[in-house]
């Protein structure tokens, strides 16, 4: 019962295909085959019908005949017209299916537009300073410029789970350190970057007079006299990585065509470095890395109380938001928890994901429509001819 319930489904399926199907557009890769098959098939019917008309041997003239048999036959004897019209139906039921039979032997296919659709990876590399004037408190809170930055780059980073960027985290104070490398996995990824630490210092940092109000954050990786914000090795380290393990086919885009930004670096920084970044600027615009400052919660004052007016820290952060935008970047300055959220949509914005559509043909077969029907029609020119059997006559 199943075969058959299968059977009628797929005959179903099929007939409606069959007549479903634009016949005007569909082209067929074994034409010339079905053509000589076609010009064999009817060599043989005229054959057939003219061989009791070729030239007979003397033995075959002495076959006897009903000619010859000394019957007579009546008119009653002979097929009429409704048994005539009924052998008809088996015939034109035969040809038909031949003529679906040869339709399916020529192939028949049509052409199907079709799309593709991915999603282009951006390379991402989230550089976060990790010095120790971020350990201050964050603006007329009781909470760290680390924290708040941290907890920053997390939501942005978890907004941008569908992306597909391969993203990559390093930190910096007087070295750089790399805590996750060119990663698609937005939760292994997370897991990297919440783990890092939130601020390398000096292990008797908290016994310094001059930190002794500002500096808050409790854990903290110690390094002997760290603590410093080199942010020229911090770009140092992007470029470095950017090189050994960017992905080759960005690289060669962004050679042949300099326009195509796929690359940049977020950095996340209160601003104040020991050294000049500007060649490492140059570095990055080389290899096409587009840089996005956000500057934390800018405080000269307290820059100006531990290094002195005239210090480099000082005065770095202007001369740094000129540099990003002179190379190409772009910079956003937080003075409070609802200007980060701002800025986080902005670049989220910014990086938006690069859809790659891709329209391409296939080839849909369909010989097994035409190849049904002929099958369909043999079976009922077989019927018939079964059913009508009982009436036919030779005569």
């Amino acid at each position: 019962m199943n075969f058959l319930n299968q059977l009628r489904e797929l005959i179903e399926f099929n007939l409606v295909n069959f007549f479903n199907t634009d016949w005007s557009v569909v082209q067929f890769k074994q034409q010339d085959f079905a053509i000589w098959a076609a010009i064999l098939l009817g060599a043989a019917l005229l054959l057939k019908r003219l061989w009791h008309y070729l030239p007979r041997t003397s033995e075959d003239n002495e076959i006897s005949y009903y000619e010859h048999s000394g019957h007579r036959f009546k008119k009653s004897d002979k097929p009429n017209w409704a048994e005539k019209a009924a052998r008809l139906i088996s015939i034109l039921l035969v040809a038909s299916a031949s003529f679906f039979l040869l339709t399916a032997i020529a192939d028949p296919y049509v052409l199907l537009s079709r799309q593709s659709t991915s999603t282009q990876s951006r390379e991402i590399v989230y550089l976060e300073d990790v010095s120790v004037s971020m350990g201050f408190k964050f603006k007329n809170q009781q909470i760290s410029r680390a924290e708040i930055v941290r907890d920053f780059l997390l939501k942005l980073i978890a907004e941008r789970k569908d992306r597909n960027d391969r993203a990559a985290f390093i930190i910096y104070a007087t070295n750089p350190y790399r805590i996750a490398n060119f990663t698609t996995q937005n939760s292994s990824f997370l897991f990297n970057v919440s783990n890092a630490p939130l601020v390398i210092a000096d292990p008797k940092v908290s016994t310094i007079p001059l930190y002794k109000d500002l500096f808050i954050v409790k854990d903290f990786m110690e390094e002997p006299f760290g603590g410093e914000s080199d942010l020229f090795l911090g770009f140092g380290a992007v470029v470095k990585f950017f090189d050994e393990k960017g992905d080759p086919k960005i690289t060669e885009q962004s050679k042949n065509n300099p326009s195509v930004k796929r690359r940049s670096v977020i950095i996340a920084t209160d601003g104040a470095s020991s050294r000049d970044p500007e060649p490492q600027f140059q570095e990055l615009k080389k290899r096409g890395i587009v840089p996005y400052l956000v500057f934390v919660d800018p405080d000269k004052e307290a820059e100006k109380k531990i290094h002195g007016d005239e210090a480099l820290q000082a005065k770095l952060p202007e001369q740094l938001l000129k540099q990003v935008r002179q190379y190409g970047g772009d910079y956003f300055i937080a003075y409070d928890r609802y200007s980060l959220e701002q800025i986080r949509q902005r670049l989220d914005r910014l990086h938006a994901a690069v859809v790659e559509v891709k329209s391409y043909t296939t080839e849909q077969h369909i010989y097994r429509l035409p190849l049904v029907v002929s099958l369909i029609l043999y079976a009922l020119a077989i019927v018939t001819r079964l059913a009508l059997w009982k009436y036919h006559r030779t005569i």
